[in-house]
């Protein structure tokens, strides 16, 4: 396994400092929605595009100027 380790992905703010985990089954299909205010666990691996039109159906009454969607670099390096 390389020492360090680089992943670009989506993720979807709902509000400040809140995001939305997508749960994937074994298949690899997401089965359920949640809320955590962990960008690692709101890790979404497809495109852009793709996140939006799954999450597009979502109305939670969110806050003005929310969602947002970012691409972003999550990065992991062993240190020891």
């Amino acid at each position: 396994m390389p020492k360090n380790e680089m992943a670009t992905a989506y993720v979807m703010e709902t509000a400040k400092g809140e995001f939305l985990q997508v749960l994937h089954g074994p298949d690899g299909n997401a089965i359920s929605l949640d809320f955590t205010n962990s960008i690692w666990e709101a890790y979404w691996g497809k495109s852009k595009d793709c996140l939006e039109g799954f999450t597009g159906y979502i109305d939670d009454g969110f806050k003005r100027g929310y969602p947002k969607y970012h691409k972003v670099r999550l990065s992991c390096e062993f240190v020891d």
